[in-house]
């Protein structure tokens, strides 16, 4: 399963990074990590256009993609029973071998406070990270990361669990991740991006707040600060015409001696999200920086702890 079947106001936005001569991945196919036993195995990356790839878990066989001319190129593996660790091996122009790579079960851990709180703020976090000498459960945590626009890469890495590290983990996904274990005894990887206090709104796609008839002024703010929309367009154009015609009338009135008239301002807020005060608080933000890059990661299913920062 992957991540927008699960959520149905998180959508794939299309973004794409810049063409390389290298072949490279996005981080969370790096060293230890987990990928979704019994589904086929979707891995991508980028390249220079037109370039050959082919991807190998183990001992499978290899799946092949030529890159795209934006530079992006995609791949299904066969589906796998858990198990490793394996070598992941990609080749283009170069080589990549990310090792110790184990198949089991992956789960999304996002939402506010009550998911951002680590096995260290839990109760006996001594006793807990002591007792956490199970490598085969594993966290790749996002950084927290406001975004104005979708970005398809994250600064991160995973982490396997050890008396060391677990400390660090969310301690919601890590005490799930334990049961499972026991009741399972496969490997669990977590991808943990939460942000205590957050509301639900930076945490939701364009396409979220569509759906939502309550919501039609944040959906209208967003498409109108699209720069690829018609709506930004229209709105921008209609602000550099008005300005060109004041440039004409302020220079006419300056050489006349008269008073300038006021500048046309451009209507709405054209101050990107980011930017603006509390911005892991503004509509989109965190699915851009800490959601999108992970869309199409394959996964069994995603765990949210919202908290009380929607309540009125």
């Amino acid at each position: 399963m992957r991540l927008h079947q699960l959520i149905p106001a998180l959508v794939v936005v299309a973004t794409v990074a810049p063409a390389s001569a290298a072949v490279s991945l996005p981080s969370v196919f790096s060293d230890h990590t987990v990928l979704q036993r019994e589904a086929p195995i979707p891995v991508w990356g980028w390249a220079s256009p037109g370039e050959a790839v082919t991807v190998q878990l183990g001992e499978q066989a290899a799946a092949k993609a030529t890159t795209a001319a934006d530079g992006t190129w995609k791949v299904a593996l066969p589906k796998s029973a858990a198990g490793g660790p394996f070598t992941l091996v990609v080749k283009g122009a170069n080589e990549i071998r990310v090792s110790d790579v184990l198949v089991g079960e992956v789960w999304l851990c996002s939402g506010q406070s009550n998911m951002e709180m680590v096995v260290n703020s839990s109760l006996n976090p001594q006793q807990e990270r002591e007792a956490a000498t199970d490598g085969q459960i594993r966290q790749f945590l996002v950084p927290k990361r406001p975004l104005s626009q979708p970005d398809v890469k994250i600064d991160a890495k995973w982490t396997v669990g050890s008396p060391a590290t677990a400390g660090g983990f969310t301690a919601c996904g890590y005490f799930m991740a334990r049961e499972l274990r026991k009741q399972l005894g496969v490997p669990v990887g977590l991808l943990h991006s939460s942000w205590g206090g957050t509301r639900i709104e930076p945490w939701t796609t364009p396409a979220g707040f569509k759906l939502v008839p309550a919501l039609a002024d944040i959906s209208k703010m967003l498409e109108e600060l699209d720069p690829t929309s018609p709506a930004n367009r229209e709105k921008f154009n209609a602000h550099v015409a008005a300005t060109e015609f004041w440039i004409k009338q302020a220079r006419a009135a300056a050489a006349g001696g008269l008073p300038v008239p006021p500048q046309p301002v451009l209507s709405g807020s054209a101050e990107p999200l980011a930017s603006r005060k509390d911005p892991q608080q503004q509509p989109t933000t965190l699915y851009n920086g800490m959601i999108h890059a992970l869309v199409g990661y394959g996964m069994r299913g995603a765990i949210w702890y919202q908290g009380e920062s929607n309540h009125y």
